[in-house]
């Protein structure tokens, strides 16, 4: 039995014990039509998400920033160079959970890049979940499972389901976790394909993404972390070293 069908994941929330209002850094550039500003060092910041986008991610130079809403709750950073395209999305969609979001980023995946020949590699797509995995959230899976704590419509152990899909010598790829109660983090990523160890290389960049973006996100909002969760933290951070 496969990795992905071991276990189950239904609504992984972080525990917080406070949450203070969203405060700005102090070198924002002027606000732009997107709803970001620009910081003097060339990241793009999104007030309302408590998101920065840094100028560069893996060599993939930021090309663009979209807000998808009026409230700035459905956001996107766009990245690219080298044949490769890499979109990062931070929004909250309380109707949602994490199995909803994950069939409708890969739907959007079959519905325009099937037709043109790419398949589902089962494999590949445990290899990128083993890659973008968070042990933080590995325990929080177990400890939700252990205690009956669990939904109907279940996932996998990890909190970053990955379908991976190959054509000749391209990719595309989707990576998605729930970085917060309701708060869905997602990447898109196509470029060259080159077997395995280009699926680990792109899915262990979207996996630092996002630890170094939940970072971010949870010192701009004020977060408090509870001590729970930064044992969590502590072991996910030794294992990523």
């Amino acid at each position: 039995m496969s990795f992905k069908k071991l276990i189950v994941l239904g609504t992984v929330a972080l525990s917080v014990t406070a949450c203070a209002t969203t405060s700005a850094p102090d070198d924002l550039g002027d606000l732009v039509h997107t709803g970001f500003s620009e910081k003097s060092d060339g990241t793009a910041y999104h007030k309302v998400m408590g998101v920065s986008c840094p100028a560069e991610i893996g060599g993939m130079i930021r090309t663009s920033t979209k807000v998808y809403n009026d409230k700035g709750t459905d956001i996107s950073c766009n990245y690219g160079g080298g044949g490769r395209v890499f979109t990062m999305y931070l929004s909250q969609f309380p109707k949602y959970d994490l199995p909803s979001i994950y069939r409708g980023a890969t739907a959007a995946i079959e519905n325009g890049f099937v037709e043109q020949g790419y398949r589902y590699d089962e494999e590949l797509s445990e290899i990128c979940s083993s890659q973008s995995i968070d042990s933080s959230s590995i325990l929080s899976g177990l400890a939700g499972f252990m205690s009956g704590d669990k939904q109907d419509n279940t996932m996998t152990l990890s909190p970053a389901p990955s379908a991976v899909y190959t054509l000749d010598s391209d990719m595309t790829l989707v990576v998605v976790d729930e970085m917060f109660d309701h708060e869905f983090f997602k990447v898109r990523f196509t470029g060259p394909f080159d077997g395995e160890p280009s699926v680990k290389s792109t899915c262990e960049l979207i996996r630092n993404t996002y630890l170094s973006t939940k970072t971010f996100v949870e010192e701009d909002r004020g977060i408090e972390v509870s001590k729970k969760e930064r044992l969590r933290q502590l072991i996910n951070s030794s294992n990523g070293s």
